[in-house]
């Protein structure tokens, strides 16, 4: 699994991950999505880092 975070504003992207069986975390506030999906997605870019960089706070990957 790896970690995406999305904008509130992406209404149509979030439909997207959560058809993908995307599974979101309250905690670190980021989807987790089955790579394959995420390739699929065309979201390689916005793919967060594990481990500590994942934590809430963290910088994460820009929209394209």
């Amino acid at each position: 699994m790896r970690s995406e975070a999305l904008e509130v504003h992406e209404v149509k992207l979030r439909e997207k991950v959560k058809a993908a069986r995307g599974r979101w975390d309250p905690e670190k506030r980021v989807w987790h999505v089955a790579m394959a999906q995420v390739l699929q997605l065309g979201m390689t870019a916005r793919v967060a880092k594990a481990g500590p960089a994942a934590q809430p706070g963290s910088t994460r990957p820009q929209a394209e």
